[in-house]
């Protein structure tokens, strides 16, 4: 029960700004791991999930990268790169209130996202190491398992909606 909170709220505020930009959901191929809101127009991604346990929303502007994991797996990275944590709001007011925020900011984030690209791994690396002491060495963990960008067409098996 607790997902359908994220799948109305992305649907309400979300969902409808990326159709006008032009952009496309894609269902991950089968046996891959990919964020629950995956979004693509000319090579560009959106990638958004919600871990409804802990309350922690994540969203991603950018390009498409496989990952290395227990299974197959792509991440999103890119310029744009929000995240949230709730520890006492409601999941419906929680989502309400960061999901506002990516839908006022995203048509920006797209207009910009080429231009800022080159420069957001370096922005991604001062995030990660900015984040907790162990930072460095988590985000040196996280690139050890970064892999190649993917296309939608490379992303063998990938269904357009």
């Amino acid at each position: 029960m607790a997902p359908d909170h994220f799948e109305r709220t992305f649907t309400r505020l979300i969902a409808p700004q990326l159709a006008t930009l032009g952009f496309r959901m894609v269902r991950p191929p089968k046996g891959w791991i990919a964020p629950s809101k995956l979004y693509e127009r000319n090579n560009q991604w959106f990638g958004a999930e919600w871990d409804w346990q802990d309350n922690y929303l994540q969203v991603a502007l950018g390009r498409l990268y496989r990952f290395q994991d227990v299974l197959p797996r792509v991440v999103v990275r890119g310029p744009y790169a929000y995240s949230a944590m709730g520890e006492r709001e409601t999941p419906d007011a929680f989502l309400a209130v960061h999901l506002t925020r990516v839908a006022r900011e995203l048509q920006e984030a797209v207009e910009h996202l080429e231009e800022r690209l080159p420069a957001s791994l370096t922005e991604e690396r001062a995030r990660w190491e900015g984040s907790s002491g162990d930072g460095k060495s988590r985000y040196a963990e996280f690139l050890s398992r970064v892999g190649g960008e993917l296309t939608r067409i490379q992303w063998t098996g990938s269904q357009v909606v």
